[in-house]
C-alpha cells in the first residue's frame, strides 16, 4: 500500500533519533554534556507525515482509482524489469528489443515503440539498468498477478537471444525475490516463460512466412547486434 514504507521508514528514524539522544546523553551525563540527534529526529517525522499523506491519498480513491493504480506500477514494472534484465549482461540486442514489442503487446494490449524501449534503456543507465530500489519501494503495490507477469515476461527476454545467461539469472532471482516470490513460484514461471517464448517467436516466424513479399524490421531470432552497451 501507498505511503506504508515511508511511514515505517520516518518512524524508525525519529524513534532511533530519540534513542540516540537518550543513550549519548546518559553516557555523557557525567561530563555535563547532552545530545540530541534532532536532525534525525525531523527528518523521520518528514518522512512519517509525507507516507501518511500518500497513504490517506491512496484509501480515499475508489475502486476504479486503486485498480488504474495498480495496473500503472505493474506496466511499468513490467517494461523495467525487461528492460534491467536485457541489459543484465551489457547489452541490448535487436532480438531483445523485439520480444519486448511482442511481449508488451501479449500481455498489455498495446505494443511499445523501439524508440521508448530504447528511450526508457537509457534512462535507466544512471543506475545500471538496476531497478533493485525501485522495487523495494513499490513491492507492496505490485499486485501478484503484476509480479508473475514481470517475472515472465524478463524471464521471456532473456531466452530471447537463445542464451539464457548467469547474469540474467541472477538478475531475476533478485527481482523474483524483492516482489516476495518463493523459489517455487520462481521455477514455476521461468518454466511457463520458456514454453511463452517459443510460442511467441515461432507464432511471429509463421506470420511472416505467410507474408513474404511485405518487408518487416522484425530481427531473425538468435544473437544480433548490440543497441546499447553498458
Amino acid at each position: 500500500m501507498p505511503g506504508t514504507r515511508n511511514m515505517l521508514i520516518g518512524a524508525a528514524m525519529a524513534f532511533g533519533g530519540i534513542a540516540i539522544s537518550v543513550l549519548i546523553s546518559v553516557l555523557l551525563a557525567q561530563a555535563g554534556y547532552a545530545v540530541a540527534a534532532w536532525g534525525l529526529v525531523l527528518v523521520g517525522i518528514i518522512q512519517f507525515v509525507v507516507g501518511l499523506f500518500q497513504w490517506i491519498n491512496y484509501l480515499s480513491m475508489g475502486p476504479n482509482a486503486r485498480a488504474d493504480h495498480h495496473l500503472k506500477v505493474d506496466v511499468r514494472i513490467l517494461l523495467r524489469s525487461m528492460i534491467a534484465v536485457a541489459a543484465a549482461d551489457g547489452v541490448l540486442r535487436d532480438s531483445e528489443v523485439y520480444v519486448i514489442e511482442l511481449i508488451t503487446k501479449s500481455f498489455i494490449g498495446q505494443a511499445l515503440s523501439r524508440d521508448t524501449i530504447l528511450g526508457v534503456f537509457e534512462t535507466m543507465k544512471g543506475k545500471d539498468y538496476s531497478i533493485h530500489d525501485e522495487l523495494e519501494r513499490v513491492s507492496n503495490q505490485v499486485s501478484p498477478d503484476g509480479a508473475a507477469m514481470a517475472i515472465k515476461a524478463a524471464s521471456m527476454v532473456a531466452m530471447a537471444d537463445g542464451d539464457f545467461s548467469e547474469p540474467e539469472r541472477l538478475e531475476i532471482s533478485r527481482m523474483a525475490n524483492l516482489l516476495k516470490l518463493s523459489d517455487q513460484q520462481i521455477k514455476e514461471y521461468i518454466g511457463d516463460a520458456r514454453s511463452s517464448i517459443n510460442r511467441l517467436l515461432d507464432a511471429q516466424d509463421r506470420a511472416r512466412a505467410a507474408e513474404p513479399l511485405e518487408e518487416t524490421n522484425s530481427p531473425p531470432r538468435g544473437p544480433e547486434t548490440p543497441q546499447g552497451s553498458i
